[in-house]
């Protein structure tokens, strides 16, 4: 219905909480895989594939002096200049959407690379799913980890995900070039 839910000032805290602890474990998780071309280049040379620059948006928690209410304040994703909101990679499966087109395909490629990457880089607890946004700021991940860890980050944390990691994903141009 489009209607706004509220909670009590505590479960909303923790439920932003969660929200935005999944975008802090995101992006360090992304920063491992530029870290990691980032090293391939200084090592060989630039890479022969140009590489999106991809970011999450940054993310505060806001609590209302007065009331106590909670807010989520996050990074606008401009369209006009970041480009068109595209949902590149769901949170149940490890392989990008198939009716993406263009420069689109490249993008969630190069993000399929990166779950890779992180799940190697984790020695296999944890890669980021989910991926939404624009051409270069990305929103709302989750963050799939080993049923190992127990009940960790947000419900979208789904085992079934993390289980089916090595069968659906698909190497790609990225993984070949990086050496996964």
């Amino acid at each position: 219905t489009g209607a706004r839910l509220t909670y009590d000032s505590h479960t909303q805290v923790m439920k932003l909480s969660s929200e935005i602890n999944c975008l802090h474990w995101a992006s360090a998780l992304m920063g491992l895989v530029y870290d990691h071309i980032n090293s391939y280049q200084k090592t060989n040379g630039p890479a022969p594939l140009a590489i999106p620059q991809m970011c999450f948006v940054g993310s505060v928690l806001a609590i209302a002096e007065d009331s106590h209410d909670a807010f989520l304040l996050k990074e606008v994703i401009d369209d006009t200049a970041n480009g068109a909101f595209v949902k590149y990679i769901g949170n149940g499966f490890a392989k990008p959407y198939s009716f993406l087109e263009g420069d689109h395909v490249r993008r969630a490629e190069f993000l399929s690379f990166s779950q890779h990457l992180q799940y190697l880089k984790t020695d296999g607890l944890a890669f980021v799913s989910d991926f939404q946004g624009g051409h270069h700021l990305l929103t709302d991940p989750q963050l799939i980890t080993s049923p190992d860890l127990g009940s960790i980050f947000s419900d979208g944390n789904l085992s079934s995900a993390y289980i089916s990691f090595t069968s659906d994903h698909t190497c790609n141009k990225f993984c070949e070039l990086f050496g996964l």
